[in-house]
């Protein structure tokens, strides 16, 4: 893993603290305490927020390995929405942050125990899993603070006293490449030398489910991706196939194209 179960130290991202962190990411390796006196993101002798957010950003895939350096996806989030303010930017964040390469925990329960569990789950459940899988010491609240006091644009949860469970979400048509570039980008982590896939293998990716989407709603989108020239669907077997024509970085160059 990239950074550990932890990394968050219970905090969830805060975006005026993301759009800081990428202002000043230009490939220089500085101290937590540097970069606070920067930024303005508090940063403490032995604790802080910096480097909770600097590892936010990287496994969002904006920032490097090295956490200074920022990535064509960073930079062009930089480009076009700065403040970090703009709802597709929020759905990028947390698709790379539920990605296979992303956070472990936030692959685990949005990607896996939601969509095997109706979308909607017990706390307690929750808890229990999460104990099971990482350990009883793991910090896991930050799986539903995230989007209470993070990523808030987004809607994507709704959390009571006792249950945490999946909004429903409508497909966008100016999300389209936000659409094919996650489906490319997972397809590229996890078959990468494979150029067309089956339908039970595009599914378990759960990229539907990552955006809160409905399998039918997601073929929909697969169809309006080939229109794209990002994919080609072989609809005359049964299952279908998907045959990819892109690369994610495709995609990627044109995520805000479709915005008004």
């Amino acid at each position: 893993m990239k950074a550990g179960i932890n990394f968050h130290n219970t905090f969830p991202p805060d975006i005026n603290y993301l759009s800081r962190l990428l202002a000043y990411s230009d490939g220089t390796v500085r101290s937590p305490e540097t970069i606070s006196k920067l930024t303005g993101v508090p940063q403490g002798r032995s604790t802080g927020k910096v480097n909770p957010h600097l590892y936010y950003l990287m496994l969002m895939g904006l920032l490097e390995e090295d956490r200074a350096t920022l990535t064509s996806l960073g930079q062009l989030v930089l480009e076009e929405d700065p403040g970090c303010q703009e709802p597709l930017t929020q759905w990028l964040m947390h698709s790379n942050l539920t990605s296979v390469t992303g956070a472990d925990m936030w692959h685990y329960v949005y990607r896996d125990l939601l969509p095997n569990n109706g979308y909607s789950i017990s706390l307690s459940f929750l808890e229990e899993r999460i104990a099971a899988r990482y350990g009883a010491q793991t910090r896991y609240a930050v799986i539903t603070s995230c989007y209470s006091k993070g990523l808030t644009a987004l809607h994507y949860i709704d959390v009571t006293e006792t249950s945490l469970t999946v909004t429903p979400q409508k497909p966008r048509n100016d999300y389209l490449y936000l659409y094919g570039y996650e489906l490319l980008r997972e397809w590229e982590a996890l078959y990468p030398e494979v150029h067309e896939l089956t339908e039970p293998q595009l599914l378990a990716m759960r990229s539907a489910a990552c955006f809160g989407l409905s399998q039918d709603q997601w073929f929909d989108i697969l169809i309006e991706l080939c229109s794209k020239g990002l994919l080609r669907l072989n609809r005359q077997l049964t299952p279908y196939t998907a045959i990819r024509v892109a690369q994610s970085e495709a995609a990627a160059r044109k995520l805000y194209s479709l915005l008004i």
